[in-house]
């Protein structure tokens, strides 16, 4: 019996400090509606850092995409300059290898002219 009493005289010390110590936070401002706003208050600034943080790495991707692009288009220019060089040369070499080809065909023709 004694331990019985002892027991929930214990109980009943232990609520009457936990409705005390309820108390005194709704007092100073530490009830549960203070730490469900404080609660959203912080979720509010967490999503509004997390909307920052897409846009600037939105913003970043964006920046490596153009510089990408700049560095493609460069790139083409470049390659189109080197193909246009390539095409002039196989046509100058085309045109010397076709009066290369005439001059030996005449001197062939004047040498079996001179045999006659």
């Amino acid at each position: 019996k004694e331990e019985d009493e002892e027991g929930s005289l214990f109980d009943e010390i232990n609520e009457q400090e936990e409705n005390k110590d309820k108390e005194d936070k709704e007092e100073n401002g530490e009830g549960s509606l203070f730490d469900e706003i404080n609660e959203e208050e912080e979720n509010k600034e967490k999503e509004e850092l997390i909307s920052i943080m897409k846009k600037e790495h939105e913003n970043e991707i964006s920046e490596i995409n153009s510089r990408h692009e700049e560095e493609i288009k460069i790139a083409r220019e470049e390659f189109e300059k080197e193909m246009t060089g390539i095409s002039k040369n196989n046509e100058e070499l085309k045109n010397k290898m076709n009066e290369l080809l005439k001059s030996k065909q005449q001197s062939l023709t004047k040498w079996e002219q001179k045999k006659q």
